[in-house]
């Protein structure tokens, strides 16, 4: 259970695998690693301890089972964070995670607003996040 009511998880992390190649001599990529300090700093600092944070730890590929269990987790997602970038923008399976999430926002819940968009956010390079 999420801490968001009626949601079974509270954040969904969509994100291009291409964003998260681990630089040379590093174990994790800069998305890895900024889902670690996100979960960390809305645990710890923000007092949010409980958030379930769903992000793809297994370089999910587009298989038709997972693509309809993927799709069911965004319908239970409370809050969509897209890490947008070059790459997120031109994949195509990334454009079909966020529609259906707006797609699952139509559908009445409890919640006032489901999606926030951002236009155009620009994002540092990777070796920020060493």
């Amino acid at each position: 259970m999420a801490y968001t009511p009626g949601f079974d998880y509270d954040l969904f992390i969509s994100f291009s695998h291409r964003d998260n190649a681990p630089r040379p001599g590093q174990d994790t990529g800069w998305v890895e690693r900024f889902v670690d300090y996100l979960e960390w700093w809305l645990g710890k600092r923000r007092g949010l301890a409980g958030l379930k944070i769903w992000w793809d730890q297994r370089r999910l590929t587009g298989a038709t089972e997972l693509d309809r269990c993927i799709e069911q987790d965004l319908g239970r997602t409370a809050l969509l964070v897209v890490l947008h970038s070059h790459n997120y923008r031109n994949s195509a399976y990334c454009k079909q995670e966020l529609d259906w999430f707006v797609a699952a926002a139509k559908v009445p819940t409890t919640r006032a607003c489901r999606q926030w968009r951002a236009a155009h956010l620009q994002y540092p390079d990777q070796q920020d996040f060493a």
